[in-house]
């Protein structure tokens, strides 16, 4: 009785796999395959040393976080070249801080650093939006400009991933919260 909430998996409950290295996330692709889970995998450092494979396997990733140091063994293969990789074979992904390890104000200053190693501009937009959205199943209310959703909006003065852009507007349920 006391596992039957994990029954919930069965039904098609997202599983967040946390696994860096490529010999990990291959067994988080057999374990979900095994089993018929609805997984994404968190981190995926390596994930980019065999994205032919994730391809295969149609396995969606959730990458970082990428800035700061390799703090351990499993990420000392991390680079920002990866994006790239994950975009150059069509596998989706969503971009995390992994908040608190590195704080949520860094967001665009990773997915900057991504652009710099090719990840197209629209891309990393869509990895912040609304495939982050889609990969924890919250698509219907939040990730996209829609009647109907939430929506958090804000506005700047420049290129949304240039180091020298500033916010001029945010607006929070439809409320103007900041303005320069």
């Amino acid at each position: 009785m006391k596992l039957h909430s994990l029954m919930r998996v069965f039904d098609g409950m997202i599983v967040k796999i946390h696994a860096h290295r490529r010999d990990d996330i291959m067994t988080a692709i057999r374990i979900s395959k095994e089993f018929n889970l609805n997984t994404t995998i968190e981190h995926a450092t390596e994930a980019y040393m065999i994205a032919e494979r994730i391809k295969q396997e149609n396995i969606s990733l959730i990458i970082g976080p990428t800035l700061g140091m390799a703090s351990k063994y499993e990420l000392i293969n991390k680079t920002y070249k990866s994006a790239k990789v994950l975009e150059d074979n069509d596998i989706t992904f969503a971009i995390m801080t992994d908040h608190p390890v590195i704080t949520l104000d860094t967001t665009l200053v990773q997915a900057a650093l991504f652009i710099k190693e090719g990840l197209s501009e629209m891309k990393a937009l869509e990895a912040l939006t609304i495939t982050a959205a889609k990969l924890n199943g919250i698509e219907d209310r939040i990730g996209s400009l829609e009647v109907g959703k939430d929506a958090d909006i804000v506005i700047w003065d420049g290129p949304i991933f240039d180091i020298m852009t500033r916010t001029e507007m945010v607006v929070i349920n439809g409320q103007i919260v900041h303005r320069k």
